[in-house]
């Protein structure tokens, strides 16, 4: 049996599994902030404007995850092609450093809220096509955006919004009850 081709083949359904699950976090992400919108207009009421603040803040921080040193790594070696200073001495004309610029500032944001998957657009726009060369990374974006998608379908945010009208009188319940 050819290994190589059977690496070949793991590639290839890791790479579309990749495409597919960032495709299902953007529709988890637009109905995380549809429901979170609906979530907060329900509790306006019944809830102080501090305490429903507090429910906020306690949400966003679940999203937050550490930098990791893939993110790190890969960060850097857009920075490294992209990078304004990098650009000085460079012969290339105004448009494709501006391009390359614009590449180093969504970089930069991408990195600092933790966001691999937007570095990762980047480093395929400025051509590494090791990005999904590697088992390990793509078995680790996989791992990151299932963990994602979990994540945001457990916050109280979207239980509330799937949920039926008794288990919103329950949820309900439990949060006031929780801040008051």
């Amino acid at each position: 049996m050819d290994e190589e081709k059977l690496k070949s083949y793991k590639l290839k359904k890791l790479k579309s599994e990749f495409e597919y699950l960032r495709t299902v976090l953007e529709e988890c992400q637009y109905i995380y902030e549809l429901s979170l919108e609906k979530f907060y207009q329900d509790f306006t009421e019944p809830l102080s404007d501090e305490k429903v603040q507090k429910v906020k803040k306690e949400d966003k921080e679940q999203n937050k995850k550490p930098k990791e040193k893939e993110l790190n790594k890969l960060y850097h070696r857009i920075a490294n092609k992209t990078h304004p200073d990098k650009l000085l001495n460079e012969d290339i004309s105004d448009d494709k450093r501006k391009q390359l610029e614009s590449f180093y500032k969504k970089a930069s944001v991408a990195s600092e809220k933790n966001n691999y998957d937007d570095l990762v657009d980047i480093a395929i726009k400025l051509g590494f096509d090791d990005v999904y060369d590697s088992e390990y990374f793509l078995q680790k974006s996989v791992e990151k955006l299932n963990d994602k998608i979990k994540h945001l379908q457990t916050t109280y945010a979207w239980i509330w919004y799937h949920a039926n009208d008794e288990t919103k009188s329950n949820i309900k319940g439990q949060i006031i009850d929780a801040y008051k």
